[in-house]
């Protein structure tokens, strides 16, 4: 539910842009907003609440279909990125690990969702902020997430080479760690979907951390040096180069 040091640059519009719209495009979107409503009608959750929802774009589009009486909470660390949010949607600045079951919802049931934000946590912060999520739910409430994981432990090494060069402390698992870690943290993982994979071209990357070209080039030597080239996760661009971080919807209850 944080940035890393230079993402505050993609608040807002910024972040609807980023890498080609993947953020911002209904058609991406629906597998999870597809799994967050059919977990709130099984639920007959009376609140939803979106942690690291940033301009709320998710909690919009689960608005179209949501009956008008379920509550929805847009839950972020960053006051500036809250503040597009539907009339609709109520808005809490609250990092995860500080986040209280009082303020979002006084009674009823309650469903939390994510998008791409556990990898913030990186590699010792992830079980922590699951454990953090955990704490809020009852027994038998929902969490739905979407979050970045690999079929292969040499996949998930590209990725995490890359972003460790870069120094931004995100960390990815394989799709069977994350499955793990969620069970040993009080979830059980009811389903789990793969969907699109988002393209990182290697210029959009440097903007994004404020990384120059002449170091950016050498962390892609880098990795085509470690890894080779890996179809549909790490490919020569011209003189630059593209990775592809994978993705699943996961809807898990908390035992």
């Amino acid at each position: 539910m944080t940035t890393t040091p230079n993402e505050s640059k993609l608040y807002g519009d910024g972040w609807d842009r980023i890498h080609g719209g993947y953020f911002s495009d209904r058609d991406v979107a629906a597998p999870l907003v597809e799994a967050v409503l059919r977990s709130a009608e099984e639920l007959a959750a009376t609140a939803v609440a979106d942690l690291g929802g940033g301009t709320g774009f998710v909690l919009s589009l689960i608005a179209e279909s949501l009956p008008a009486e379920c509550d929805l909470i847009n839950v972020d660390s960053a006051p500036a990125q809250l503040e597009g949010a539907g009339s609709r949607i109520r808005a809490v600045v609250a990092d995860l690990e500080a986040l209280d079951r009082d303020r979002l919802i006084e009674s009823g049931r309650l469903l939390l969702c994510m998008r791409s934000v556990l990898h913030y946590f990186g590699r010792r912060g992830m079980k922590p902020a699951l454990s953090d999520i955990r704490s809020v739910l009852d027994e038998g409430e929902a969490f739905v997430h979407q979050t970045a994981c690999f079929e292969t432990r040499s996949h998930r090494d590209v990725l995490n080479d890359q972003y460790e060069l870069l120094g931004t402390g995100k960390w990815y698992p394989t799709a069977q760690e994350l499955e793990h870690a969620l069970e040993k943290e009080g979830f059980s993982v009811d389903s789990s979907v793969r969907i699109p994979a988002l393209r990182l071209e290697s210029g959009e990357v440097a903007y994004r951390y404020d990384v120059d070209p002449v170091r950016m080039a050498s962390i892609g030597e880098l990795l085509f040096e470690r890894h080779g080239e890996v179809p549909g996760v790490l490919e020569r661009d011209g003189d630059a180069y593209v990775t592809y971080l994978y993705y699943r919807v996961m809807r898990c209850t908390a035992r």
